[in-house]
């Protein structure tokens, strides 16, 4: 079966900016938080931290540089990288990180790596590994890190009638051949 992704606009009533959010996020945003809902979305931008063996860089994502391309930071000679994620708003039990993967599973002749594509997770328990100060530690053989990072993410915090957003797409071009169409 094929699926198509279309992004819909998702404005944010107290934000200079929009954002597109694919159909499989805003559909759940829409049941969670009707149009006629007091909370009213703001939107963030997350710090991401890419440790290699031999360098270390900060790039910002969320408003106004939407994807992260991590062919700029991952050296693929390298065996493995380390990523760590910084919210600029509190993670509680209250937040909520969506992804939608959007690269092919990698196929071996024993076993298959990865989700299908389009994928969609909510995740809402264990948010503090993600979150970790140490970071996740990510293989480069083959691109297999795109099997967990390729795709969209969105953070949501509820706080009163705030509700904080951060989203964000990884990507990586010298794998473009493994993204879903």
């Amino acid at each position: 079966m094929v699926t198509v992704f279309l992004s819909f606009l998702f404005t944010l009533a107290s934000a200079e900016s929009r954002i597109l959010l694919p159909p499989e996020i805003l559909t759940h945003l829409q049941q969670e938080y009707p149009s006629d809902s007091p909370i009213r979305p703001a939107t963030h931008e997350m710090e991401v931290v890419i440790q290699g063996e031999k360098s270390s860089q900060t790039v910002r994502v969320g408003i106004g540089k939407e994807y992260l391309n991590l062919a700029a930071y991952v050296d693929l000679k390298s065996p493995s990288f380390t990523i760590t994620f910084k919210p600029t708003f509190e993670i509680t039990k209250e937040t909520k990180l969506y992804f939608i993967n959007r690269y092919r599973p990698l196929v071996y002749k024993s076993h298959t790596e990865g989700m299908e594509c389009g994928k969609a997770l909510k995740i809402q328990k264990n948010l503090d590994q993600f979150f970790s100060s140490q970071g996740i530690k990510f293989m480069t053989k083959d691109g297999s890190y795109l099997n967990v990072l390729g795709g969209d993410f969105l953070l949501t915090e509820r706080k009163e009638n705030q509700l904080h957003v951060a989203y964000f797409k990884v990507v990586d071009d010298r794998f473009s051949v493994r993204l879903c169409k």
